[in-house]
């Protein structure tokens, strides 16, 4: 038997009674955004919570979930505010990203043996839980799992571990303790999948970790804590995925001209950053490197870029210029969406694409020109720049 939402409605005074046993599915939307449950009893014949299906229940404060249960889908608990402690049973082998996100009051949540994979923003927001421990067995931390985690100050992870991805505990401004430590931040732990490598602690300004760590060449994580100035040894040829993602404190960085690669968020959520220079023999720029440094003003591009990635500078808010390299190609979707003190952009002869919403919002463009006629432009690759004028040159 499954529970389907239109069983149920607000007038019906069975909605706060324990689901019903022979229940083997929820289904997805079921109870979301009914502040009036307070309390869930699930069945053992439940096999499956599907997506959305208790989201936004914001009064909900206790669930008691028995052992049967194979699966929570995506976002079932997201956003129940009230929310204080879970314990899982150990049949649970699947739960779907961001499953308990934004439960600001979990304070406490008790995993066991059945899982294998802690999935992307599983407890993405959840500010009040303070230690995790993860159960023998886990071999997998998807991106986001512990994201702005405000209280956190510790966490375990078991031997079992195989693969910890990018920004897994992005923003715990509040850890402290975690074992493996070293052998995380140098890499040991990377996932196979080369998108989503990267430091898995941006923003962990407690973590008690060097001020750069290196390997083979490679600047794989820098302390939260850094301020001012910070100069790359000339050793480095990679700057890693998300290597400096939320060093706050960070004003100025020295890169020298031995790097020739930057990874996808190098620089994310550098807040105090305001100037840079790239060496002249990097190629590409990749997703979110530069993204939300709203304190940037001032950057030089290599005289060798082809290629700007998505999000590559989204929300550079103080960014009022930007002198394009003559071998450029392509400017990829939202590259500078939300740079509002751009004022003129001057695309060289080189460029052949500028993609949906590249320069959106960029509200005080007012001069636009392109040096080939034959560039393709996506319509709304300039959307909402209201004051801009256009001049496209020939391509002779």
């Amino acid at each position: 038997m499954d529970v389907k939402s239109r069983q149920f409605n607000h007038d019906d005074s069975s909605f706060c009674m324990p689901i019903p046993e022979g229940t083997e599915h929820i289904d997805e939307w079921s109870f979301a955004n009914r502040s009036d449950l307070h309390e869930i009893v699930f069945p053992k014949s439940l096999k499956t919570i599907g997506a959305f299906a208790f989201r936004n229940c914001t009064g909900l404060e206790n669930i008691q979930f028995s052992e049967g249960l194979e699966k929570i889908c995506d976002q079932a608990f997201s956003g129940c505010l009230n929310l204080k402690k879970i314990v899982l049973p150990h049949s649970l082998v699947e739960i779907g990203d961001g499953a308990f996100s934004g439960c600001e009051n979990l304070t406490e949540a008790t995993l066991k043996r059945g899982l294998k994979t802690i999935s992307s923003r599983m407890f993405c927001r959840c500010k009040r839980l303070a230690g995790i421990s993860l159960p023998s067995g886990i071999s997998k931390i998807c991106s986001n799992a512990f994201e702005g985690c405000d209280a956190l100050e510790s966490a375990w992870i078991p031997k079992s571990i195989r693969s910890i991805e990018a920004n897994a505990f992005l923003d715990c401004l509040k850890l402290s303790k975690i074992n493996f430590l070293d052998e995380i931040l140098a890499g040991k732990f990377e996932p196979e999948h080369e998108h989503s490598i990267g430091n898995p602690f941006g923003g962990c300004i407690n973590l008690p970790s060097d001020k750069m760590i290196i390997v083979d060449g490679v600047l794989k994580h820098v302390n939260a804590n850094t301020t001012g100035m910070a100069s790359i040894p000339g050793t480095v040829r990679k700057i890693g995925d998300y290597a400096f993602c939320g060093c706050r404190g960070i004003k100025k960085i020295t890169i020298p001209e031995s790097v020739t690669e930057i990874g996808d968020g190098a620089f994310m959520n550098c807040e105090n950053l305001t100037e840079i220079s790239l060496p002249d023999e990097i190629r590409s720029i990749g997703v979110n490197t530069f993204a939300e440094c709203e304190k940037l003003s001032k950057i030089k591009l290599p005289k060798e870029l082809l290629y700007i990635g998505i999000d590559a500078f989204y929300c550079c808010t103080s960014l009022s210029s930007i002198d394009f390299p003559s071998h450029l190609m392509k400017i990829d979707e939202c590259a500078f969406e939300g740079c509002s003190a751009l004022t003129t952009v001057h695309l060289p002869h080189s460029i052949l694409d500028v993609d949906c919403r590249a320069f959106s919002g960029c509200m005080n463009l007012r001069g636009i020109i392109i040096e080939n006629n034959s560039s393709h432009l996506e319509k709304n690759a300039f959307n909402g720049c209201k004051k801009a004028m256009f001049m496209i040159l020939d391509a002779k």
